[in-house]
């Protein structure tokens, strides 16, 4: 597992050094010439001044960002592609997508050095950065054949925001991971054996979960109308026992979530007449902390035209109303319709 978090952080203490030699042309996939590599590469730095990380004098790690990204990226992608993403605001998902996070993960190998008094605490307060840490311990896992044998990508996901946050919130310094090795150590029983033990049970769990659950309604196809708030999320809407609440549509989101407030208005009102406690599921907080969420049986929903028997549901604290990916899985096929503001489902 060591090797696994050390590799996963490595992206995050690259030094600028003097190697980096500049004046190539750089070329699409198709062909087309769009600038000298320097200019893209000073752009590319200059652009992320507020992503910069400052330790002991030196800054950390944009320059060689910048050098692979250019360098294996641009080459690999096609120029509408290029263009596409650019003006969509969309380069940095593009460069923390499959193959385009490998080939940068490679380059990135290549020019690495290692200081092992860095703090590691700015780690939460950068989402940007966290977000490639946490891809690039899921990259990790993927490609280590011991491990891709416990985890598939959902899993590895879980453990690896477990883990992560699990060692980040207890201060470290980069040469505290070293502490990894010792598997009768603190960080490794008091973080990654938990982590690990929440995931691989959590895998396990939910394929036990959905067994039981039912969809009820003649139509083959239904299609539900979304709302759009004013930040550009869609909402959909639930009924439980005659109580009508709007969930957010999250597609980044795993589960079907309701809060501690909603459960007991259930309750009060006798639309959730008797539930049961059937397990615990990892969730991250806003403050990246982990909670163990108790998760529910909800003997009805309607949704839509459908009717969702022995839907399970997670119960957060103070958590948001959200409608996730395993919800909507429940289906044969789900597509959103963002044009016309609608979610389509197939049995």
């Amino acid at each position: 597992m060591k090797s696994i978090f050390l590799s996963c952080l490595f992206v995050l203490t690259i030094a600028i050094s003097n190697e980096f030699c500049y004046g190539q042309k750089i070329h699409t996939k198709d062909g087309v010439f769009i600038g000298m590599e320097e200019d893209f590469i000073n752009a590319c730095v200059e652009s992320s001044q507020n992503r910069f990380v400052e330790f002991a004098g030196q800054t950390v790690g944009m320059e060689a960002y910048c050098y692979c990204a250019v360098t294996k990226i641009f080459a690999n992608i096609t120029s509408k592609e290029l263009f596409a993403a650019n003006s969509e605001e969309k380069m940095v998902n593009m460069m923390m997508e499959e193959p385009h996070f490998s080939l940068l993960m490679d380059c990135l190998k290549e020019h690495v050095t290692y200081d092992e008094n860095l703090d590691l605490n700015y780690l939460q307060e950068d989402q940007l950065i966290y977000e490639m840490a946490l891809k690039a311990c899921v990259h990790e896992i993927a490609n280590n054949e011991e491990t891709r044998e416990l985890w598939d990508a959902k899993s590895a996901k879980t453990y690896c925001d477990c883990a992560l946050t699990g060692l980040l919130n207890k201060g470290l310094k980069y040469k505290d991971l070293l502490q990894l090795e010792d598997i009768d150590g603190t960080l490794f029983n008091e973080v990654i054996i938990p982590c690990a033990s929440a995931s691989l049970a959590a895998e396990e769990m939910e394929e036990d979960l959905m067994f039981n659950t039912r969809i009820i309604g003649e139509s083959e196809k239904c299609t539900i109308e979304l709302t759009k708030s004013i930040d550009e999320t869609f909402k959909v809407k639930l009924n439980i026992g005659g109580i009508q609440k709007y969930f957010l549509l999250d597609t980044g989101a795993s589960m079907l979530t309701i809060s501690e407030s909603l459960l007991q208005e259930l309750l009060q009102a006798g639309a959730l007449s008797d539930y049961h406690v059937i397990g615990v599921h990892p969730f991250q907080l806003a403050n990246n902390e982990i909670i163990m969420a108790e998760l529910i049986s909800i003997p009805s929903i309607k949704f839509g035209c459908y009717t969702i028997e022995d839907a399970t549901a997670a119960v957060l604290p103070n958590g948001s109303l959200i409608c996730g990916v395993e919800f909507l899985d429940l289906f044969d096929n789900w597509s959103i319709d963002r044009k016309q503001k609608q979610l389509i489902l197939t049995r």
